[in-house]
C-alpha cells in the first residue's frame, strides 16, 4: 500500500507538470527530460495497473527519447499487458542491446498477460536472479520489478511457501530500506498464510510462524517498524505460544501512541 501511495504522489505531480501551461516551452530544448518525465508518469501507472494510460505516455516518450531502451522495454510491458500478443516495440529493443534480465522479465509479463501464472512466476524469479548477478548499471529497478511479479504470480497460482521464501531471499540482497521492504512482505506472508490455515501440518505450520517473527524482528531492530508490523508480530507471537512477548509488544504499542 506504501509503494502504491508513492506512484499515486508521483504520478500526480508528474501529470500537474504536464498541464502546466508553460511545460512545452519549459522542455523545448531538453527532450530527454521531457521523456523522462513521461517515462516516470507511465510507469507509476503501470504500478497502479493502468497500462493503458501508461502505453500513451511511452509512446509520446519514445519520440522525445528514441534512444532509451527502457522506454522500448516498458512499451512492450504495457502493449502485452494491454493485450496484444505481438509487440512490436520489441523488436527495436532487441536490437538497440536488450538485456538478458529485461528480456525475461518481458517474457514473465506475457506469461503474466496470458493468466498462466506458473510461468510467469519463474520467469520473474529468473529475471530477478539475472538482475542480481548483472553488472550493468541500475539493475535495482529490474529486481524489484521482478521479484514484485514473481510473488503476485506466485500468490495467484498458490505458491505460499514459495512466495515467502523468495521475499527472504531479495531481502539478503537489497539495499537497507529494500531490505525492509521484502521482509515486510514475507512476514505479512507468513501471518496471511497462518491465519488462512494454509498449512496442513504443525511442523510447516511452525516453521511459518518462526519465519515471519524472525522478519519482522529484524524490522523492529532497523527503527522503521509500521504499526501493521506491530499488529502483525503480535498475532504471530500469540500463535507461537510466546504470550510474554506478545503482552510485552502490544504495551509498547499502546504506550507508544
Amino acid at each position: 500500500e506504501e509503494n502504491r501511495e508513492n506512484a499515486r504522489r508521483i504520478l500526480n505531480d508528474g501529470i500537474s507538470l504536464l498541464n502546466e501551461s508553460d511545460y512545452e516551452h519549459k522542455f523545448k530544448n531538453y527532450p530527454e527530460a521531457q521523456a523522462s518525465v513521461l517515462h516516470g508518469v507511465a510507469q507509476a501507472s503501470m504500478h497502479l495497473g493502468d497500462y493503458n494510460q501508461a502505453l500513451s505516455y511511452l509512446e509520446e516518450a519514445s519520440i522525445y527519447n528514441p534512444e532509451d531502451i527502457s522506454i522500448y522495454r516498458d512499451l512492450t510491458i504495457a502493449q502485452l499487458r494491454c493485450g496484444e500478443k505481438n509487440s512490436y516495440f520489441l523488436i527495436d529493443a532487441v536490437e538497440m542491446g536488450l538485456d538478458d534480465c529485461e528480456v525475461s522479465l518481458i517474457e514473465a509479463e506475457s506469461a503474466y498477460a496470458g493468466e498462466n501464472y506458473e510461468s510467469a512466476y519463474e520467469k520473474a524469479v529468473s529475471a530477478a536472479e539475472k538482475a542480481v548477478d548483472s553488472r550493468k548499471e541500475n539493475r535495482q529497478e529490474i529486481i524489484q520489478r521482478s521479484a514484485l511479479l514473481a510473488v503476485e504470480s506466485a500468490e495467484r497460482c498458490g505458491k505460499s511457501r514459495e512466495c515467502i521464501d523468495f521475499s527472504v531471499k531479495m531481502s539478503e540482497v537489497s539495499g537497507r530500506f529494500d531490505q525492509i521492504f521484502w521482509l515486510r512482505k514475507a512476514g505479512e506472508l507468513c501471518a496471511k498464510t497462518v491465519d488462512d490455515g494454509q498449512n496442513s501440518d504443525s511442523e510447516t505450520a511452525d516453521t511459518c510462524i518462526s519465519q515471519g517473527i524472525s522478519c519482522y524482528e529484524k524490522i523492529m531492530d532497523c527503527g522503521y517498524a509500521q504499526s501493521t508490523d506491530f499488529y502483525n508480530l503480535a498475532y504471530l507471537y500469540e500463535q507461537a505460544g510466546q504470550l510474554m512477548e506478545c503482552r510485552e509488544l502490544l504495551v509498547q504499542m499502546y504506550e507508544g501512541e
